[in-house]
């Protein structure tokens, strides 16, 4: 399982005893120094990953709206596949006519890594993950986050470097949003702190081990079984 929580939903809903899950987590891999070839906004908050409904882009825009107009300068920055969701996002936005707004779609690994690195915080607004690898990533390349307060991103993400906000409330995301904007070098300063925690608690060598020894626990204890059973 990637993540305790997600580990105890399973026991919780296939009634299995504690012994029969393993937690082995996920690892945040480097990305690709690169440069993103369109031209970006000096000052942007950043969101990546798809538009399903849990990702609550919905709330993102309703902050947005209130945030926007009390700083001028900063831009909204969105990427990710443009799919049918990511479409409704955007005619959302344009529905309500919210300013600076820039969606990118797709982007590559060497894109995200200018992305993360350049945005003044990454906004994760999600009500439902199974690890949280997006905050991770932002993390490790000193971008500060801003995310809801689900019980797995509370387990996987460092308190350094991370605001939490009230899941599924516009008006705390606003204000966390602010905040970490008041702190401006300080915050990526945190992040930066954040991120080398990440980095090794989050190694995918460690994640590749644990993964290994428990194929072979399992392996070993179905073989047991198994004699128990033939004899």
């Amino acid at each position: 399982m990637p993540s305790q929580s997600v580990a105890q939903d399973v026991k919780n809903h296939f009634s299995l005893s504690q012994n029969r899950i393993v937690v082995t987590g996920e690892g945040v891999a480097d990305l690709p120094v690169g440069e993103y070839s369109k031209q970006l906004p000096d000052a942007y908050l950043l969101y990546v990953g798809s538009a399903y409904p849990h990702k609550r882009l919905n709330l993102l825009l309703e902050a947005w709206e209130k945030i926007a107009s009390g700083h001028q300068k900063l831009h909204l920055v969105i990427a990710g596949e443009e799919d049918i969701f990511m479409k409704h996002v955007k005619q959302l936005a344009l529905s309500r006519q919210l300013p600076r707004i820039q969606f990118l779609g797709h982007v590559s690994d060497a894109e995200l890594a200018y992305l993360y690195a350049h945005a003044r915080a990454f906004v994760f607004p999600t009500s439902f993950e199974g690890f949280g690898l997006p905050p991770l990533e932002a993390l490790n390349l000193g971008c500060p986050v801003i995310a809801s307060n689900i019980p797995v991103l509370q387990e996987i993400l460092p308190k350094t470097g991370v605001t939490f906000f009230q899941n599924g409330s516009a008006d705390d995301m606003m204000h966390a949003i602010s905040r970490v904007l008041q702190q401006g070098e300080a915050a990526q300063e945190a992040a930066k702190l954040g991120g080398a925690e990440a980095r090794v608690k989050y190694d995918w060598n460690l994640v590749a081990k644990r993964t290994l020894t428990a194929l072979r626990d399992a392996l070993i204890q179905e073989s047991h079984a198994s004699k128990k059973t033939s004899t």
